[in-house]
């Protein structure tokens, strides 16, 4: 997802805290989009970083093992952020149905 189509995806949402991780225009890199509205309405672009030892990180101060672990620090603590992780555009609620069988009933 390119940074633009991030910017308008989370303005429409226009939740503070929405956020989405993409894939960043600097080849294996990924970056945090997160929406705020602090001073005013605006998207942040945050590159996520690794350590030498693989951990990932947006402030070398909390570095987690993975980028959903990251996601999950940063959703509990803004940890630097504009505003703490809340929802992604991309979190559905799982349907009612589901995993109920399709089959023919007897």
């Amino acid at each position: 997802m390119s940074r633009q189509r991030a910017e308008s995806l989370l303005k429409q949402n226009d939740k503070e805290g929405c956020f989405v991780v993409r894939k960043s225009s600097t080849k294996g890199l990924y970056t945090l989009s997160l929406h705020t509205k602090v001073p005013q309405s605006h998207v942040k672009h945050y590159h996520i970083k690794q350590n030498a030892r693989g951990e990932f990180y947006l402030s070398e101060k909390h570095c987690c093992e993975t980028i959903p672990d990251l996601v999950n620090y940063h959703r509990h603590n803004s940890g630097g952020l504009a505003c703490r992780l809340k929802v992604s555009p991309c979190d559905r609620p799982v349907p009612p149905t589901a995993g109920l069988s399709h089959g023919k009933q007897v």
